[in-house]
């Protein structure tokens, strides 16, 4: 199958990396354009917020660092990159119409950051591959 649109999930874990590696290679062979989404969990906000204003705008700020990076790095290798950064339920929002309608596949890492995830093999990779409308390319190493 040749892809026009790809999704890459963008957590900043080792495998959220190795992921954004792969859509990247992906969309050069393929010439698809490459989207990257970023989810701040609403609910790590409001927990780092109700003591740390401070840490709130350092994780923001770093997640729009990171983004930033990356698109950087796609366009090096002329690829069509647009960014997402949003706020809320990154397994909801991921597996959305809005993003995954629109792409043909979206790559994400098997598991997360959180430690928790870890515990439970990806929880917001098994919601997006189960709720999503297009394929998903899972990376595990």
């Amino acid at each position: 199958m040749v892809y026009q649109n790809i999704l890459t999930a963008f957590d900043g874990s080792k495998l959220s990396f190795l992921a954004f590696e792969k859509a990247i290679n992906l969309a050069k062979k393929t010439k698809a354009n490459l989207d990257i989404i970023a989810v701040i969990d609403n609910q790590l906000l409001k927990d780092v917020s109700s003591f740390d204003t401070d840490a709130l705008h350092r994780i923001t700020d770093g997640v729009k660092n990171q983004i930033s990076s990356l698109v950087e790095k796609a366009k090096e290798k002329n690829i069509v990159t647009n960014k997402y950064i949003e706020l809320g339920n990154p397994k909801i929002i991921i597996s959305q119409d809005r993003f995954a309608n629109p792409h043909d596949l979206i790559v994400m890492g098997a598991t997360g950051m959180s430690k928790v995830e870890k515990l439970f093999v990806g929880s917001v990779t098994e919601y997006v591959v189960q709720h999503s409308s297009c394929n998903c390319l899972i990376v595990k190493k």
